[in-house]
C-alpha cells in the first residue's frame, strides 16, 4: 500500500466526526482499520458494513493489523513493522483508548490476538537483537502488562490466528531478519528459512512446523486465515528473482505437507505480493489481495478453484461480510467485492481488515 511513514500527533484523540449511523449497525458487524487521513494523521478505524465510519482514534504512527477479544467488545491494534506502540480499546466507546509500549529489545511486527477466553493477548515480536522471532504474552485483565514471550519458532513472525476448537497458534514465520536501526531493509533475503509454526497458546511448546521446499525458501509466509473445513491458507511474499514464478498460496493441514497452488495464471496476476488473505463469514471462500497487482482474487476452499477475480487498484485490505468480502484501498475506497461502497477523498485505508463478532 502506499503510505509513506509519517511522526504524527503523540498523544491519542477520538475524532471528532462519527459518519453513518452507528444506531443502524449496531445489530451488524463491525470491522477495524487503519487508516492515513486526509490531514496526513493516522488512525484506526470502526466501520459498519456499508463503509460508514463509526468512530476513529488517532495513532503516534502507521498502524497495521488488529486483535479482537472473542467477545467483540474490545480490540488492540499494532504499529506497522518496526513500530513499538500498540493501542487498546473498546470497539463501542473508544474514549478509552490506552497507548502501551513494546519491552527494550523488542517491536511489534503489526499482529496478534487474543487467547479463547479473551484473558490474554499474543503479539508477533522482534527480539531484534538475537534476530529472532517471538511471541509477547499480555494480561488483557490487567491493563496488558506483559507477562512472557515464548519463541515463534522462526524468523520475523508476521499474522498469527488463534485455531478455532483448539488451544494451537498459527503463526507465520516470514523468515526475514530484521532491525529498527534500518527500519524497512531486509538484512538475510539469501538464507532465508520461513516457516508454519503451531504452539501451544498456553504453555508456548512448539507443536509441529511446515516448511516450504527448498528452492521456495525466499517464499516470504506473511498471512493466514482458516476456513470452515480447518484448513490454514497461508499468502506468501516473494524475495526471490522477479521473474519467477513463485506459487504464492498455500493450504496446511496438521500433519501434511504445505500444498501450494499451482495455478499459473492467478498466480502471475499477483505480482509476487499476497497482501492479505481472509475467509468469508462462512467459511467456505477464501479472498486474496496484491496491492501490486491491483487484484482481489476469491477462491473455493473444498477444491482450491479460482471463483472470481476483481481489478481494483492497490487493494490490500479484506475481510469475509455477510454479503461477499469487504475489502479497501490505498485511495480511501471500500468496496464489497467490485461494488464501491464508500470513497473519503485524500484518505488511504492501511493493509488490513478485521471484523468484530456479529452483534
Amino acid at each position: 500500500m502506499r503510505l509513506s511513514r509519517r511522526s504524527v500527533t503523540a498523544g491519542l484523540a477520538v475524532f471528532p466526526f462519527a459518519t453513518g449511523g452507528a444506531k443502524a449497525s449496531a445489530d451488524r458487524r463491525r470491522f477495524i482499520t487503519c487508516a492515513r487521513t486526509d490531514s496526513g494523521a493516522f488512525a484506526v478505524v470502526v466501520l459498519d458494513e456499508a463503509g460508514s465510519v463509526i468512530s476513529s482514534i488517532s495513532l503516534p504512527g502507521r498502524g497495521h493489523g488488529a486483535a479482537i477479544a472473542p467477545d467483540g467488545t474490545r480490540a488492540v491494534v499494532f504499529g506497522r513493522r518496526p513500530a513499538a506502540f500498540m493501542v487498546a480499546f473498546s470497539v463501542d466507546t473508544p474514549e478509552g483508548a490506552a497507548q502501551l509500549s513494546a519491552p527494550a529489545g523488542r517491536h511489534y511486527y503489526g499482529h496478534g490476538c487474543f487467547s479463547s477466553d479473551g484473558s490474554r493477548l499474543f503479539a508477533t515480536e522482534n527480539a531484534y537483537d538475537d534476530a529472532r522471532g517471538v511471541i509477547g504474552v499480555y494480561d488483557a485483565k490487567s491493563g496488558y502488562k506483559r507477562i512472557g514471550e515464548f519463541s515463534s519458532g522462526g524468523v520475523g513472525p508476521h499474522e498469527m490466528i488463534l485455531l478455532r476448537d483448539s488451544a494451537a497458534l498459527a503463526v507465520a514465520n516470514g523468515g526475514i531478519a530484521t532491525h529498527p536501526d534500518y527500519p524497512r531493509r531486509k538484512l538475510n533475503l539469501a538464507s532465508m528459512a520461513p516457516n508454519l509454526t503451531y504452539i501451544d497458546a498456553e504453555t508456548g511448546a512448539l507443536l509441529e512446523q511446515a516448511l516450504p521446499p527448498a528452492d521456495l525458501h525466499q517464499l516470504s509466509l506473511r498471512h493466514l486465515t482458516q476456513t470452515g473445513d480447518g484448513a490454514v491458507w497461508i499468502g506468501g511474499q516473494y524475495e526471490g528473482p522477479p521473474e519467477a514464478a513463485a506459487p504464492l498460496i498455500a493450504v496446511h493441514r496438521r500433519g501434511a505437507a504445505l500444498a501450494f497452488i499451482e495455478d499459473a495464471v492467478p498466480t502471475a496476476a499477483l505480482r509476487q505480493y499476497v497482501g492479505s488473505i481472509a475467509s468469508s463469514a462462512d467459511g467456505g471462500l477464501v479472498a486474496v489481495t496484491s496491492p501490486r497487482g491491483g487484484v482481489l482474487q476469491i477462491w473455493r476452499a473444498s477444491d482450491r478453484r479460482l471463483v472470481a477475480q476483481y481489478g481494483l487498484a492497490d487493494v490490500c485490505g479484506v475481510s469475509g461480510g455477510a454479503d461477499g468480502f469487504f475489502a479497501s484501498d490505498g485511495a480511501g475506497r471500500l468496496w464489497r467485492n467490485s461494488e464501491l461502497l464508500t470513497e473519503r477523498a485524500g484518505w488511504a485505508w492501511d493493509n488490513h481488515i478485521v471484523p468484530t463478532r456479529s452483534r
